[in-house]
């Protein structure tokens, strides 16, 4: 990944092309007239498609096709989110001969299992965020409690606060272990890789149980795997 921009996605329609622009400008070599899109947001993504077309670029939308180099054994394949068809494209497009679990630690928390270049489906968790939301919304008293990133409450916890925290970091590690623990029966006796990325996954790497490898542009990377 040569470079990345982060922005709202509020901001899509004024800020998109002018950052494509930027980053395209960091590129020491040629930049390609396509553009892979990867939107789990469907207004955003509409806008963007449009943008990117008006100015000049073909626009490839990352979705469960038969021009995927993966099998995808999913009741309904069309309902895969973008971010874990690319996830899945940079691990068998690294990984081909792997068995490997991705653990994406966003606003959800999805744990995909893939083996023999198929993708087998996996879980899907509430994230942090959706948690601490719920937590105060749909109690009395609870407070609300933000994750600021800067410590993990241990347990037990010794305030509202900490309770709630600890609870939702702790907890929901402890999820991603059980669930990853189960892929590797299933994978056994073969080894089976682990992957991470998301923006919350810094949180939870020192919390789970298993040896695992960061990548934290594996997404972007992966739609970028669409155009080879």
């Amino acid at each position: 990944c040569i470079a990345s921009i982060a922005l709202p996605t509020v901001e899509t329609s004024s800020h998109l092309l002018p950052s494509v622009n930027e980053l395209a400008g960091s590129s020491a070599g040629p930049v390609t007239t396509t553009a892979v899109l990867s939107s789990v947001v469907r207004g955003a993504g509409t806008i963007a498609a449009n943008l990117l077309r008006c100015a000049g670029y073909t626009v490839r939308h990352l979705s469960v096709t038969g021009q995927l180099p993966l099998i995808v054994t999913y009741d309904s394949p069309h309902t895969l989110g973008a971010d874990r068809v690319a996830n899945a494209l940079y691990s068998i497009s690294l990984f081909s001969k792997r068995t490997v679990a991705i653990v994406s630690a966003g606003t959800a928390v999805t744990i995909d299992y893939i083996a023999d270049r198929t993708f087998f489906g996996g879980a899907i968790l509430p994230g942090i965020g959706l948690q601490l939301q719920s937590l105060h919304g749909s109690t009395d008293a609870l407070p609300v409690v933000e994750n600021d990133n800067s410590s993990v409450p241990s347990l037990p916890g010794r305030s509202t606060h900490d309770c709630i925290l600890g609870g939702v970091l702790h907890g929901t590690a402890a999820a991603i272990s059980g669930i990853v623990a189960g892929y590797q029966k299933r994978a056994a006796p073969r080894r089976m890789l682990i992957l991470a990325t998301g923006g919350d996954w810094r949180v939870f790497s020192s919390l789970v149980d298993f040896k695992h490898y960061t990548i934290p542009d594996m997404t972007l990377i992966g739609a970028a795997c669409l155009l080879k």
